[in-house]
């Protein structure tokens, strides 16, 4: 009887888990990219190469282009008060993704944020989309030794389908799944 307990309990805790947005399945190379503060490092997707430190803009730790220079994903540290991470350290990372996305929405920032908490390898991530002009961006925020950051996933050109932000998304979770300490 002890053991029907547990299974039925797994099976409601499985059974309400959210399901991730996106697979981290994207195929990466064998080359690995270093964030520029020397904190964290990931594996280089498939078809795209880490921009070197000399080309990376004052605030970006990481710089990963699609080789035809259609996409980008950068990585950013988040500077933040005392007073932001004690409230992290209470709230989480959804407190942080309404931090985060005040740089980017003028207006009421709770209507327009929906964050998302996920694990990856058993890191905490928190995701949220922005929508304007029928582009979409998807930005995620993580700790690693104590910093946090802003990975941001963006076309750079061309037309987009939905299907073409899918595969973009996939590829910015597979290099989240990728990333170590």
């Amino acid at each position: 009887m002890r053991h029907i307990s547990v299974l039925i309990i797994l099976i409601f805790l499985f059974g309400c888990a959210a399901k991730l947005p996106y697979l981290s399945t994207y195929p990466m190379s064998e080359q690995y990219f270093h964030s520029r503060d020397g904190i964290f490092y990931g594996k280089v997707p498939l078809g795209w190469f880490s921009a070197r430190d000399d080309t990376l803009g004052p605030a970006v730790v990481v710089w990963l282009l699609k080789e035809d220079f259609t996409t980008s994903i950068t990585v950013r540290e988040l500077k933040l008060d005392q007073f932001s991470r004690k409230r992290i350290s209470k709230e989480g990372l959804d407190f942080l993704a309404h931090l985060s996305a005040a740089a980017y929405i003028e207006n009421d920032l709770s209507s327009n944020v929906e964050p998302f908490l996920f694990k990856l390898r058993a890191k905490e991530f928190c995701s949220y989309e922005l929508h304007e002009n029928g582009e979409t961006r998807r930005i995620v925020l993580f700790a690693a030794k104590g910093h946090y950051y802003e990975c941001i996933a963006y076309k750079l050109k061309g037309e987009w389908s939905s299907d073409d932000f899918k595969t973009l998304f996939t590829v910015q979770q597979s290099v989240l799944g990728s990333i170590g300490y």
